[in-house]
């Protein structure tokens, strides 16, 4: 499955998830051994996170509606489809109101949140969740969060009692 790539050293870094069953992994590998280069599971976790794609771990399982974390804007939602659980309230959201949660790319210096865990406002305040983290290469901690967007916009998000600083996603936001 080709994933979104990302940028590592200011170059485009392809990214691929192979799935096989586990009778044909070993011939499988032996024929792509050559052209693709495996990664250990925190480095691939990094990736995600520095692609801007949830994946909800245990901690933030039914914690959000689909634009909250980006779900739309990377096509990990199609409004074109049948019925599903919570279309009425997905909907409203998409075609009636104006967002005020998003998910955002962090850094932050410290100890490793969880997800599910608080994010805090600048005012000490609960703002919004931890959605994904991976320890960076170069130290520290990168992680996806969501929150209220005045509260993201204003600054002093905090995780896990450590200061975030907010950096930017792989895709524009719509406005």
């Amino acid at each position: 499955i080709g994933m979104p790539s990302i940028e590592l050293g200011g170059r485009p870094c392809a990214r691929a998830l192979l799935c096989v069953p586990t009778n044909a992994l070993a011939a499988v590998w032996a024929d792509l051994r050559g052209t693709l280069t495996p990664v250990s599971t925190p480095l691939w976790r990094w990736t995600e996170v520095r692609a801007g794609i949830p994946r909800l771990a245990a901690g933030a399982v039914e914690q959000f509606v689909p634009q909250m974390i980006n779900f739309e804007v990377v096509d990990g939602v199609n409004f074109k489809k049948g019925c599903y659980p919570g279309q009425e309230i997905v909907a409203r959201s998409q075609y009636l109101g104006k967002l005020k949660r998003r998910m955002f790319a962090a850094h932050l210096e410290g100890a490793e949140p969880v997800p599910g865990s608080d994010v805090l406002g600048a005012d000490g305040q609960p703002c919004g969740q931890v959605v994904l983290t991976a320890p960076a290469p170069r130290g520290g901690i990168d992680l996806l969060v969501e929150s209220q967007t005045a509260a993201a916009q204003a600054g002093g998000l905090s995780a896990g009692g450590e200061r975030l600083t907010l950096g930017t996603l792989p895709y524009a936001l719509p406005a």
